[in-house]
């Protein structure tokens, strides 16, 4: 890829209140649950009055969760960019650890707007991006049409004759023939991922995987 300065190039926009809004189920679950288990844990071993360790766990976990989110998220966002060069797509994410990816134009086959609510309200959005790799939505998938059960944006669910553990790492090829992809020769994409879930069926065992990481093969 091109190590040239990016002529254009985006960061995305951190709302605080947003972020504490959608974690709020899982503060106040997680308040509940401390409380219980390490407040009812000390309290056997009565080191505390009646009452004090479920609500000191309690309070820990109220305030504990919402910082967490909120300054992970922040911090995950203040190393994202997005950078736009004349032929691709770059972009780095994370903060603990590093995802970068590279997206050439020609090899995008759909791009979607979505504006959830309370995007709108600040007039932002999400920009999904479909590759060849990544299949393109629901009026075209080449994925499907090789015989594969099920593709989303970011993986695949496939037939193996043995069962693969989930979360372990998982390398596959996949060759697409031209007259499919409107190539004039079969197009072959080396792919790495995760396995998702994997469960028994009359032939195989069905393997749901995601899609990390993926390259062309030179042709």
């Amino acid at each position: 890829m091109a190590t040239s300065a990016a002529p254009f190039s985006v960061r995305p926009v951190f709302i605080g209140w947003i972020v504490l809004l959608i974690q709020l189920p899982l503060q106040l679950f997680f308040t509940l649950w401390a409380g219980a288990f390490f407040g009812g844990l000390l309290s056997s071993l009565d080191l505390f009055s009646r009452g004090s360790p479920f609500i000191f766990f309690g309070v820990i976990a109220f305030f504990g969760i919402p910082a967490i989110a909120y300054y992970g998220k922040k911090l995950n966002y203040s190393r994202t960019e997005y950078r736009f060069f004349a032929d691709h797509l770059e972009f780095e994410e994370g903060f603990f650890s590093i995802n970068k990816k590279a997206i050439r134009f020609h090899d995008v086959r759909e791009v979607t707007l979505h504006k959830g609510v309370f995007q709108r309200i600040y007039g932002l959005g999400t920009i999904y991006l479909a590759t060849l790799a990544t299949g393109s939505g629901q009026n075209f998938n080449p994925f499907v049409a090789l015989g594969f059960g099920n593709v989303s944006a970011s993986g695949v669910l496939f037939l193996t004759d043995r069962n693969v553990p989930p979360r372990g790492l998982i390398g596959f090829s996949l060759r697409m023939p031209g007259q499919v992809m409107g190539t004039p020769r079969d197009v072959l994409v080396h792919c790495r991922g995760r396995v998702v879930r994997c469960y028994p069926s009359q032939n195989g065992y069905h393997t749901a995987a995601t899609i990390d990481e993926y390259r062309f093969a030179d042709q």
